[in-house]
């Protein structure tokens, strides 16, 4: 259960499954990820670990028109704590997408194979539409100097998770997705977003649920951010996330050459 034994494939759960030519029954859907032809090809890949693209329920595929085309890898946040229900058989029963997303989950642990969940917290879909803003107006987002919405997410918004109550919604909701769906890791979307106080406290959370629960992220943002950067979770600040992983493009850089 060390993090340097895991083998990650990263997966968006249409796109593994929708080809005419899969074999498998339910195409674009969590219950493909049951079926034995998909468990068996994910295990002659040699990976014990999925780092799901966002299975979170996201603003950009209308669920009631899915015989339409429609695509998007999901960075589009819009209810933290709902499976998305493009990817369930019946989009318009609440249960069943909870119910299919955890079939699949099982059948996943069933074969060894962790279960790494993207947590897209550093930004939503939208501001006036957001459930944070209808709650508490600006009070999630930071701003710049100037009143103007902060983009260090590149997305046209950033949440404050330096905030307590922003803050208190991140931890109970990694809490949630552990709790519930049995997720055994979570990959933070631009982490750098993200203050340092917070995500310590995540992994401090984590800890005392299941200390072998893996945290890494991406430590960089998309932009600029209004908060000090001696406080953010960013590359340069690693040593101060302890227990908590980030990618590392010098590395990678060093392996592809130039």
């Amino acid at each position: 259960k060390s993090p340097a034994d895991l083998v990650v494939y990263e997966l968006h759960v249409r796109d593994f499954s929708i080809s005419p030519t899969s074999g498998l029954k339910y195409k674009g859907k969590y219950l493909a990820l049951t079926e034995p032809k998909a468990i068996e090809y994910l295990k002659n890949l040699g990976i014990n670990a999925i780092h799901f693209q966002p299975v979170f329920d996201f603003a950009s595929i209308d669920e009631t028109r899915l015989d339409k085309p429609q695509f998007n890898w999901g960075y589009d946040p819009k209810n933290y704590n709902v499976p998305e229900g493009s990817y369930a058989t019946d989009p318009y029963s609440p249960a069943t997408r909870i119910k299919e997303f955890k079939e699949m989950v099982m059948a996943l642990h069933k074969a060894g194979i962790r279960v790494i969940f993207d947590a897209v917290y550093n930004h939503t879909f939208d501001i006036n539409g957001s459930n944070f803003q209808r709650t508490y107006p600006d009070y999630y987002y930071r701003k710049t100097k100037d009143g103007k919405y902060s983009d260090g997410s590149g997305c046209g918004n950033e949440t404050a998770s330096e905030k307590p109550l922003m803050r208190q919604y991140m931890l109970e909701s990694v809490k949630y997705w552990i709790d519930e769906y049995h997720i055994d890791g979570f990959r933070f979307d631009l982490m750098g977003v993200h203050d340092i106080e917070t995500m310590q406290a995540i992994r401090e959370m984590v800890n005392r649920i299941d200390p072998s629960i893996y945290i890494y992220g991406e430590g960089w943002s998309a932009g600029s951010c209004a908060y000090p950067t001696e406080k953010l979770a960013v590359k340069a600040n690693t040593q101060q996330l302890k227990g908590i992983g980030a990618f590392s493009d010098d590395m990678r850089d060093a392996l592809r050459g130039p």
